[in-house]
């Protein structure tokens, strides 16, 4: 894996699946997998995740998102029902993130990643936190959600 900037990282792991729109859950955890499951093997984290209300958590995941909503290269919407914002890649800047992609990682990492996140939209709100936790206990420290049983 090649040095890569946190801009430029959240692109390339967010082309992975460029037509996603993620919510503020999936976007932390997402982030957090990737960091504590590839990324630590080579002492290259990107976030400083701290357990939280809902599990790991670091501001930066959303201050980075709104930069590069700022530049172009991140579309947020809010969703009607909820309130809650989604984010996903601009369409014109897929090619780029693609392209980052497949010069930052190899081929295992990218497959690893592409794993991470496909566990990671597949699972409901509460399915994914107890997950979490389930895998991370330390996670839960501060929690005010309170894990369902798997």
């Amino acid at each position: 894996m090649k040095k890569i900037d946190t801009p430029n990282y959240i692109l390339s792991v967010l082309s992975i699946n460029p037509y996603h729109e993620y919510t503020p859950v999936q976007v932390q955890k997402l982030f957090f997998l990737i960091d504590k499951m590839i990324l630590m093997k080579n002492k290259n984290e990107k976030f400083n995740f701290i357990p939280y209300h809902y599990g790991p958590y670091d501001k930066q995941v959303y201050l980075e998102l709104s930069n590069l909503s700022l530049s172009g290269k991140i579309d947020i919407r809010l969703n009607k029902k909820n309130g809650y914002r989604l984010y996903k890649l601009s369409q014109s800047i897929i090619p780029e993130a693609r392209k980052s992609l497949e010069e930052t990682f190899g081929d295992t990492e990218i497959t690893n990643i592409r794993k991470l996140n496909d566990f990671v939209i597949s699972k409901g709100f509460n399915e994914l936190i107890s997950s979490i936790y389930e895998k991370f206990p330390e996670m839960e420290e501060n929690s005010i959600f309170k894990r369902v049983s798997q």
